[in-house]
């Protein structure tokens, strides 16, 4: 008891104080409102409005004289049902929220089987979408077509497609819809390297990145040594080699030239008689050769009716000889033949017959190897003892170097 009045005494206290601020404060020291509770609040009776009930879970109201009363939940909810609670509607929303006028959407205008949908404003009716959707795309050149639910409809894949290639960037405008791709890690880069600094440009490649190369024939240089008239030349793996214009054979006829070509040099030598006619005796004698009438190739010597041969070689061999003999006389014969340095060239033998006043020529054509040095003359002697003379103008020696 001593307890209560203690608490009592305290309450009265503080609000008095407070009380004097114009605001009274319960469990602090400032109150904001004429009555400040910092804590719970607990009210042992409180005057119920409406039929009896309990006052656990109901709901405080005020009456018009600010008198604080409890109503219970349940009042509140028969109220709502009993119509006395109503709302506002629009023209989306229907019905007042009371019974039997229940809040609900409008009609919007939709019809049996289909329903409402929010485009964003207002709400829409529209069909209601079937149990399952058939989607069928087909593509004709650059129409697609689409199929869906029996309802067909077409459009162009592509309007429009540019490409264009700068370096290795490739840029693509599709519908007006530009992408770019990088293409250097994909690309190779093919490169020509010219080999040959001169030379006609036979072909020009241009690579990946629009690089201009000429691509030249290869030049095979020649070089040809005039005295031997063997050309080197390098060839296209870059080897040299070389080549003969003339055999160095021993037994080659042709020769090189002072341009270093071959030809075929001319080594001939031709002499005559020019003396009177010669007396032909029992004795050997030598044929007169006062002339030479062709001497080509430096190799021939005429000298005391001999011809020296420099050169060693094939040769080719011709001589003519011719006799005549006085009206009246007999048949009578004389010999001929050639002689190499004083030794008689087998088979060479002219053996000519002559009677009664008769001239008569003969000629023998042989080919012989000769050494240098040799020395041809044409050698005669008389077979009978007559008087037997030559003829001039059947006198001949010709000689060709075959070799």
């Amino acid at each position: 008891m001593k307890k209560t009045y203690s608490f009592v005494v305290l309450l009265f206290t503080v609000l008095f104080f407070n009380a004097q601020s114009g605001n009274m404060g319960i469990n602090t020291p400032s109150p904001t409102h004429t009555l400040d509770i910092n804590g719970t609040l607990r009210v042992r009776k409180i005057t119920q409005t409406g039929s009896s009930q309990s006052a656990k879970d109901s709901i405080m109201v005020f009456d018009t004289d600010g008198v604080v009363k409890y109503v219970s939940a349940n009042a509140v909810v028969a109220q709502a049902s009993a119509g006395n609670a109503k709302i506002l509607t629009n023209n989306t929303l229907s019905g007042n929220g009371s019974t039997g006028n229940e809040l609900r959407i409008s009609q919007q205008g939709a019809t049996i089987g289909q329903v409402l949908t929010w485009n964003g404003t207002t709400w829409i009716p529209q069909a209601i979408a079937p149990a399952s959707t058939t989607n069928s795309i087909s593509t004709s050149g650059n129409t697609v077509t689409s199929n869906v639910n029996g309802v067909i409809s077409t459009a162009p894949v592509v309007n429009s497609n540019t490409l264009s290639l700068s370096g290795s960037v490739l840029t693509s405008n599709v519908n007006g819809v530009t992408t770019t791709q990088n293409l250097s890690s994909l690309q190779n880069i093919t490169t020509i390297t010219n080999t040959q600094t001169a030379g006609k440009t036979i072909a020009t490649y241009t690579n990946e990145n629009n690089v201009v190369t000429d691509i030249k024939e290869t030049i095979t240089n020649l070089n040809q040594n005039a005295t031997t008239g063997v050309i080197t030349y390098i060839k296209e793996d870059a080897t040299t080699a070389t080549a003969n214009v003339v055999s160095a054979n021993s037994n080659n006829v042709i020769s090189v030239g002072a341009d270093g070509g071959a030809y075929k040099e001319l080594k001939v030598f031709d002499a005559y008689d020019t003396a009177a006619s010669q007396t032909i005796t029992n004795v050997t004698s030598t044929l007169s050769l006062g002339t030479g009438r062709t001497n080509i190739g430096g190799i021939f010597t005429l000298a005391s009716n001999t011809v020296t041969v420099s050169e060693a070689g094939v040769y080719r061999v011709n001589y003519s000889v011719g006799t005549t003999i006085p009206a009246g006389s007999n048949e009578f014969s004389s010999r001929f033949w050639l002689e190499n340095g004083g030794t008689e060239i087998v088979n060479s033998n002219i053996i000519i017959h002559a009677y009664n006043g008769s001239n008569n020529c003969s000629g023998r054509n042989f080919i012989i190897q000769l050494a240098a040095g040799s020395a041809l003359r044409i050698r005669m002697q008389r077979v009978d003892a007559t008087n037997m003379q030559t003829i001039p103008s059947c006198t001949a020696l010709n000689i060709e170097k075959l070799n």
